[in-house]
């Protein structure tokens, strides 16, 4: 239904709002999926319903026990609309301001109470890259990746954006200092100058990725001209040494 006034505008607006909160924050601890738009609108629109209804009940537990007055006269307001809200109109903006209210902090708590389920060891449903990058992310550390390609060069950095569009192809990774650049034929990676500060690689042109996890205390280091207090692995060549909180060499692609 298409709302016709302004009033009934604001009122779909509001019995819509904590549905969309709730996805908005649920988003932020998923990777975004491509679905049709009527799944997605009528997902929210179920949150909406469910956390409006459970706030018209907890204020009208209030109303009766607590409060008397909170919650307007549902059957005057339906029997005469216009003139109740002449009469009541305040009562009618307080109830629906306090509905609004407490249905956000509803769809508040619902998000931070499923956060704080233990998540499932393999779930297919979410990308890979959305799981090294983000999931299984130390506290205090940041993601550091190298990067084979198609044509066999190599590049090594911070993880600084990526993308996590539905088909691989169309994904892009972004890396950031400190960098390294591998030729196909090059045995050994060499630092690239500190003007370079970005490399962008679409998906379409990796083959082969692999992730480490480098505090961040040895990061910030390296970054501000520092050697790293952190020392690095037992495995990492010289030249990766020189150039920061590399992680070791990973295993040669097959």
């Amino acid at each position: 239904m298409i709302p016709q006034t302004i009033l009934s505008l604001i009122a779909f607006l509001f019995l819509v709002a904590p549905g969309i909160l709730f996805e908005l924050l649920q988003e932020r601890r998923r990777p975004a999926r491509t679905e049709t738009a009527f799944r997605e609108a009528g997902r929210t629109a179920l949150a909406s319903l469910l956390f409006s209804l459970a706030a018209i009940l907890l204020l009208a537990i209030v109303d009766r026990w607590r409060v008397p007055g909170l919650v307007p006269d549902v059957a005057r307001w339906l029997t005469d609309p216009p003139g109740y809200l002449r009469t009541a109109g305040s009562v009618v903006i307080r109830f629906v301001l306090l509905e609004l209210t407490v249905a956000v902090t509803l769809a508040v708590l619902a998000d931070r109470a499923l956060a704080g389920r233990r998540q499932a060891t393999v779930q297919p449903s979410v990308s890979g890259w959305w799981q090294v990058f983000r999931r299984e992310l130390p506290r205090e550390a940041r993601p550091y990746a190298r990067v084979q390609l198609t044509d066999g060069s190599e590049y090594c950095g911070t993880i600084v954006l990526h993308t996590l569009e539905s088909v691989p192809g169309e994904r892009e990774l972004v890396l950031g200092p400190p960098l390294t650049w591998k030729p196909p034929a090059a045995s050994k990676p060499s630092p690239l100058d500190a003007s370079w500060q970005r490399v962008c690689i679409p998906g379409t042109a990796i083959q082969v990725l692999w992730v480490a996890y480098v505090p961040e205390v040895a990061a910030r280091e390296f970054l501000e001209g520092r050697r790293p207090s952190v020392p690095a692995a037992e495995d990492a060549s010289a030249d990766q040494a020189e150039i920061g909180p590399v992680p070791g060499s990973a295993p040669t692609a097959s």
